[in-house]
């Protein structure tokens, strides 16, 4: 008995180890440097991290077009949804290299997923981050089936985009809207998963978007004090461990005279 428990400790540890490590793998190590952004990101996996969630988050350079966001959430858990996850970060970020509108690169990642045929499906929003020639910036942004970007302007009206469309993955028609925003200094972008407004009370009651947005009001500055704060206030609503996984990205526009956009490779 004292044998089979001791064994069964040490599988149930290199389990959890592989779990985490294989969660480690699937999102960026760092974030890019973007000159006259802050950005941040946050990622709270739910229960005890013996199983690999589905929610994702990438943040990568395009040389000569600006900066892509990506942040999303495949079905299931385990190795199947790592398998998509895997799948969707590195497809994007081959498909940014010849696309150049969001909507495509959904378009063209759907295409992708089913031709994999994995039975997964995925919501996510894609963004891209580009300078204007009178300074501040540009993101434009797609939705699949995924909760949209909210933004707090710099005299602190926080508003949330209306860009919609259906999820990828499935044998099912797809459509996608763009809306293109404009953000000048001190304007703040929020990206998140489910697991933000999803999160429940002991009441079972949600946190919902109004909660959120109360959330990014009240962030104060900078994207780390920003994306931290939002995880911190669900967290606290929920008592703790949250019960899905928690994906958050925040950038907010510095007043700086440098370009988004730099020369140089893909980063």
């Amino acid at each position: 008995r004292v044998a089979l428990a001791a064994d069964n400790a040490r599988l149930y540890a290199e389990r959890d180890h592989t779990a985490r490590a294989l969660q480690a793998g699937l999102l960026p190590t760092s974030l890019p440097s973007v000159p006259g952004v802050d950005i941040a990101a946050r990622y709270l996996a739910a229960g005890t991290q013996s199983e690999v969630g589905g929610d994702f988050y990438d943040v990568f350079r395009a040389d000569g077009v600006g900066t892509w966001i990506v942040i999303g959430d495949v079905s299931g858990k385990g190795p199947e949804a790592a398998a998509v996850v895997g799948l969707a970060r590195h497809t994007l970020r081959a498909l940014c290299r010849r696309e150049r509108l969001p909507r495509r690169l959904l378009a063209n990642l759907h295409e992708a997923l089913l031709l994999e045929d994995r039975g997964e499906f995925c919501t996510l929003v894609c963004a891209l981050l580009a300078s204007e020639p009178d300074g501040g910036a540009t993101l434009t942004v797609a939705c699949a089936g995924h909760p949209a970007p909210i933004v707090r302007r710099a005299d602190g009206r926080v508003e949330r985009t209306s860009v919609r469309g259906t999820l990828v993955g499935m044998p099912i028609d797809v459509s996608f809207t763009e809306e293109v925003v404009r953000l000048g200094p001190g304007d703040v972008v929020v990206l998140h998963t489910d697991g933000v407004t999803e999160e429940r009370d002991a009441n079972g009651e949600e946190f919902g978007d109004v909660r959120l947005t109360w959330a990014v009001r009240s962030a104060g500055h900078g994207a780390r004090a920003i994306a931290d704060h939002v995880v911190a206030t669900v967290r606290a609503y929920g008592g703790g461990s949250p019960r899905d996984d928690i994906a958050v990205v925040a950038l907010e526009i510095e007043d700086e005279k440098e370009p988004i956009v730099e020369s140089g490779e893909d980063r």
